[in-house]
């Protein structure tokens, strides 16, 4: 049910809201990432679909109710790069995808992220270990058809370019801007005062410095 501003309440089926679908990997807390997923889950009140190596539905499913479940191939308990084609195919109606924390530094993952980004027919952003696998893969940024999200701290920054964490924080402006153009990507560079960057030219920096984020926990997130 929603209000609008007049507040007349309207009463939608499920569908209305998307239909976004999860992918998790193994954590090795596993309590605390449930907690952390649940409540995105929660707000998108649309078709959830869960998409986690199969070792790890059991003790998800329970936790999360909400979802429907895709069992992914794996190696391990860790994602594989048998799994691409499953992701690719199940993400028709999605509008966006978020490859993210949690999917750990394995050969097959990162086989698995070099398969798929050049399937990928939408918006992707990349955070944590999405980046540090974009980092190993060669020409990546000719790879991924639409203008993406790359969304770097410092360190994973670092990793990206081969500069050091102190030549980046000292210009943080000039280097956001620098890489945005040369890769053709938006970039965020995290932090206090996060700068984003356009491929055009256009740059913005959030005027506040944040606490840390939490531990993380989803690998991959797709919404339509």
């Amino acid at each position: 049910m929603i209000s609008s501003a007049a507040g007349t309440k309207f009463r939608l089926p499920k569908g209305t809201f998307g239909t976004p679908s999860w992918r998790l990997v193994p954590h090795p807390i596993r309590e605390r990432r449930c907690w952390r997923e649940k409540p995105p889950i929660e707000s998108a009140r649309g078709l959830v679909t869960m998409a986690v190596p199969e070792p790890l539905h059991a003790a998800l499913a329970g936790h999360l109710p909400e979802a429907t479940g895709v069992l992914l191939q794996h190696e391990h308990g860790f994602v594989s790069e048998q799994a691409c084609h499953h992701v690719a195919t199940s993400l028709e109606r999605a509008t966006a995808i978020l490859i993210a924390p949690g999917f750990g530094n394995k050969h097959t993952t990162k086989l698995f992220v070099e398969q798929l980004i050049p399937k990928l027919d939408l918006p992707a952003v990349f955070d944590a270990d999405g980046l540090r696998h974009l980092a190993g893969i060669h020409e990546w940024r000719k790879k991924i058809k639409q203008t993406a999200v790359l969304t770097p701290h410092p360190g994973e920054m670092s990793g990206m370019t081969g500069l050091s964490r102190e030549e980046i924080q000292s210009n943080r402006i000039d280097i956001a801007a620098e890489y945005a153009k040369e890769w053709g990507h938006v970039v965020v560079l995290k932090g206090a005062f996060t700068v984003i960057a356009s491929p055009d030219g256009r740059i913005a920096v959030i005027p506040v410095a944040t606490p840390p984020s939490p531990a993380p926990g989803q690998a991959m997130y797709w919404q339509g």
